[in-house]
């Protein structure tokens, strides 16, 4: 239960997102962006010997793109591989994901509240049930 209180980021990222996080970064620069299979390519590369998921997507022009399931140290370091301007950039768009949002508002704290509560109301009766298991003998 005490897991739905906390705001806590993804653990993990797709090569595709954060392709698509510097592509974005590149653009800002004035840089060319990056075609998939040329960054996996460089992914893999920077990755070599490490642990990490992979897993192939079916583009719409027919092709396949392998893509990787990165923790966050691994895409720190796929980006480092940038220009000093994209790696700033980049960089402060992993840590706002990370950030958790905090309400800047009254309406936007009574919203965070409610969908809380949402939450907790669809995840009593589960938690009820797993009391009952646990009690029986």
């Amino acid at each position: 239960m005490n897991n739905l209180m906390k705001a806590t980021p993804p653990e993990t990222m797709s090569s595709i997102d954060l392709l698509k996080i510097i592509n974005d970064a590149r653009a800002k620069q004035g840089e060319s962006v990056i075609r998939a299979n040329d960054f996996h390519a460089r992914v893999a590369d920077e990755l070599d010997g490490d642990h990490y998921e992979s897993f192939v997507v079916q583009n719409p022009n027919k092709t396949t793109t392998t893509g990787f399931l990165l923790n966050k140290d691994q895409c720190t370091l796929v980006a480092m591989r940038e220009s000093k301007g994209v790696r700033r950039n980049v960089l402060d768009q992993l840590k706002a994901l990370q950030t958790p949002a905090i309400p800047q508002t009254f309406s936007q704290a009574l919203r965070l509240a409610a969908d809380l509560q949402d939450q907790l109301a669809i995840a009593a009766p589960k938690a009820i049930a797993l009391d009952r298991i646990a009690d029986t003998e």
